[in-house]
């Protein structure tokens, strides 16, 4: 089981999980040595990819719009949104304490 997990953002959905590992490894590992700490060993670095979700099953890899304010829908998205908002907004006072 991988000791660090990293989780990709947008726009990776042609990229995969070996990938995003191979570039994301080393430069933690650097920051974690620079920090002067012990890094993880590359085998313990693992990718949580979930990109390929948001490509169509028979299309192009590549060349697909970007989502904007129109795509989100009433109700639970939009409640999601209004949620993360929320939080970044909180978050700066909270780690202040």
């Amino acid at each position: 089981m991988a000791l660090v997990v990293g989780v990709h953002g947008i726009g990776q959905q042609v990229r995969g999980p070996e990938v995003l590992r191979a570039v994301w490894a080393p430069a933690l590992r650097d920051g974690v040595f620079l920090s002067g700490s012990r890094p993880p060993d590359a085998a313990d670095i693992a990718v949580a990819f979930y990109g390929d979700l948001f490509r169509e099953q028979a299309g192009k890899a590549t060349g697909e719009p970007l989502y904007t304010a129109i795509d989100i829908a009433d109700g639970f998205e939009m409640q999601l949104l209004w949620a993360w908002l929320w939080a970044l907004t909180e978050f700066p006072r909270t780690a202040i304490k």
